[in-house]
């Protein structure tokens, strides 16, 4: 089942880190991976706005 999953990420187009080892190596590898995609941002458009109310 694991391989299934892996495949369905890897067609998703989005960031995914896997990780395995000891838990302080897993811990920083999600630290560093959450940094960088925050450190990206959103590619979002500007919010919507009713008419008159700005």
């Amino acid at each position: 089942m694991t391989e299934r999953f892996r495949a369905e990420l890897a067609g998703c187009g989005v960031p995914v880190v896997e990780l395995a080892g000891p838990h302080a190596e897993r811990l920083v590898r999600a630290v560093a991976a959450c940094d960088a995609l925050l450190a990206a941002g959103w590619p979002l458009g500007d919010p919507l706005v009713a008419p008159g109310t700005h």
